[in-house]
């Protein structure tokens, strides 16, 4: 196809010249080829140059203009320049409804664009309202049995899911499955597809079993469709590699996670992110075995991966640099956890903020290593920032709430604090209780500080 598009553009410029609708066309052509092959910066030139000459042929208002500028838009998103293309995608739009009003096919292609762009930049709020607005225009315009209301339905659970409401993405997400089911049939990418967000959103919602169960299909289609050797097949294995890790099936688990790796590491190579997310999930559960070396040589691996590709600021490399603090601190290496984790830290902060959940599990990581350390008042004060960040996110009620209590007693009765660590623990010990009942591990630890 490249070679076709490439070869009538060449005739295009030799019979009409640079500035002209057909050569315009076939740059646009080009830049679409590019982009499906994965040639993002290639695609850029080639749209970039379809843009300019139809800007100059037909001005700013004119289909073929918001046709460029969409075009734009996808392919600045396909290499991470999020801003750039929330720029580009909003000017489409705002051409194509002067034009074509909002009751559009291609309203809806811009709508749904947005949303996507505005979820990568983490404003899920507007990414749920954009991508609600294409799903409302294209139920419509096509009603609900169609392939792109189905598309809609599928993102619209991942926005609801990005803002934690699980009970919705799950009703979405289903919706999706319903129609590809109907259109496609069982044994189709798309259903696939269906399969494995159905099963994150039942990971994510605490249901195992079934998001064992849906991940486990979506693979089984994968197989089936593409073989062991394909992109969408290390992704079904990573998903299910993840699930049953929560699972506490962490043999399986290992199993499922060295699969995605070595499928992924034959087709991407080293130096990619994919490569890097299946090292990280890979040396989790090789941490969860008690295979602490195995480990730190996965994190590290999946660090160094992160930091050529994304550099040192980006929510890969603290995620990374926190697995890193508490691998170091299962091996008793404090010093190097403590490094570790102040990094994570102050990248969370910067990127964050002070009231975010992944700052918060960096103090208290932070206090864990401190308190191992004997640096008694510097773990007080990072378990006392933790605990706030997480009273103010997730209330009292909350397991993560009860082992910053749990970790700020301990701290305090080793300063020789008692009251407050008495305080402290059996708060802890009422969340747990409340949470889990009697009979649980963590109730347990809570009895026996207590007696201490």
């Amino acid at each position: 196809a490249l070679e076709f598009t490439q070869c009538a553009l060449d005739i295009r410029r030799k019979l009409f010249g640079e500035e002209h609708a057909s050569t315009a066309d076939g740059y646009y052509s080009l830049g679409r080829t590019q982009h499906a092959l994965g040639d993002f910066p290639s695609a850029l030139q080639s749209t970039q140059r379809a843009l300019d000459i139809r800007r100059k042929l037909f001005g700013e208002e004119q289909a073929s203009t918001a046709d460029s500028y969409y075009s734009l838009g996808t392919t600045h998103h396909a290499l991470g320049d999020f801003p750039k293309a929330l720029q580009l995608t909003q000017r489409a739009l705002t051409i194509r409804l002067k034009m074509f009003g909002e009751e559009d096919p291609r309203i809806a292609d811009s709508y749904h664009s947005l949303g996507a762009t505005h979820h990568a930049l983490g404003d899920f709020p507007s990414a749920l309202q954009s991508t609600q607005r294409a799903l409302d225009i294209r139920r419509k315009l096509f009603g609900e049995e169609q392939a792109s209301t189905a598309d809609s339905y599928y993102s619209l659970g991942t926005r609801q899911q990005a803002l934690g409401d699980f009970h919705l993405a799950l009703q979405s997400a289903q919706r999706a499955l319903d129609i590809r089911l109907k259109l496609f049939g069982e044994e189709h990418a798309s259903t696939a597809e269906s399969y494995y967000f159905l099963g994150t959103t039942h990971h994510a919602s605490g249901d195992f079993p079934s998001a064992l169960q849906s991940a486990q299909r979506a693979l089984d289609i994968s197989l089936k469709l593409f073989g062991e050797e394909h992109a969408s097949t290390a992704e079904s294995y990573y998903s299910l590699g993840t699930t049953q890790h929560a699972s506490g099936d962490f043999p399986s688990a290992l199993q499922s996670a060295q699969r995605a790796l070595d499928i992924r590491r034959k087709m991407f190579g080293e130096e990619n992110a994919s490569t890097a997310d299946s090292y990280y999930s890979l040396g989790r559960t090789q941490h969860a075995l008690g295979h602490f070396s195995f480990a730190l040589d996965s994190t590290q691996r999946a660090l160094n991966i992160g930091l050529k590709m994304f550099g040192e600021e980006h929510p890969r490399i603290a995620k990374s640099y926190h697995s890193l603090g508490t691998i170091q601190h299962a091996l008793e290496d404090f010093p190097k956890a403590l490094q570790s984790t102040q990094r994570a830290l102050d990248i969370r902060r910067k990127l964050f903020g002070e009231e975010h959940s992944s700052t918060a599990d960096s103090y208290y990581l932070l206090a864990c290593t401190q308190h191992k350390q004997g640096e008694f008042t510097s773990a007080v004060q990072c378990a006392q920032r933790a605990l706030d960040i997480r009273l103010k996110m997730f209330g009292e009620q909350n397991a993560r709430t009860a082992n910053c209590l749990q970790l700020l007693g301990s701290t305090q009765h080793k300063q020789g604090d008692y009251s407050s660590a008495l305080e402290s623990k059996q708060r802890a010990l009422h969340i747990r209780v409340n949470l889990f009942g009697e009979e649980h591990s963590s109730v347990a630890e809570s009895y026996h500080s207590l007696g201490a």
